[in-house]
This record gives C-alpha cells, structure tokens and sequence, in this order.
C-alpha cells in the first residue's frame, strides 16, 4: 500500500473552512484510492510550517498511484479547483 500525502497553504483572502469543503467534494470524485481519502487541517499546537490544510490518500500500488496522478480527472480538480485556491511557493 501507498500513502499519498499533500498539504496546502490556502490564499490568505478566500475562506478557509469553503476552499477545505471545495477540495474535499471535488478531489473526492477522482477514482483511485482504496481508501476515502482523509482531510484535516493541522493538529492544534503543532509546527504546521506554514500549511493550512491537508489530505491522505492511500493506493494500492505506485502503478495506482501514478494512475492517478496521470488522470484527466485529477488534472482538472488541480487546475480548475486546487490551483486558483492555495498558494504556490
């Protein structure tokens, strides 16, 4: 199994909790991980570094993985819905 895991520093002028919930639905209707994929924001009192948000998801394999990252549908929810959302460091 392969865990997969991102974190996301959002805009500082958009709404936390709503880009959470856009993320959340949008990358939620990508196909590939064996599990539902785990979304949260930092640990209260931790050394978040900076980030904001975060997700975990888990593959069967690299090959699922690199499926994944490789589909039309995950390129679209980067582009159309994670992109203009968070910031680029």
């Amino acid at each position: 199994m392969i865990q997969h895991v991102v974190f996301w520093k959002i805009r500082p002028d958009l709404d936390k909790k709503e880009v959470e919930d856009a993320i959340k639905d949008a990358l939620g209707s990508v196909p590939g991980p064996v599990k539902p994929m785990q979304f949260s924001p930092p640990r209260p009192g931790s050394n978040t570094h900076g980030w904001d948000f975060g997700f975990t998801a888990y593959f069967e394999s690299p090959e699922t993985l690199e499926t994944y990252m490789k589909s039309d549908a995950h390129h679209k929810v980067v582009k159309e819905v994670i992109n203009p959302r968070v910031v680029r460091e």
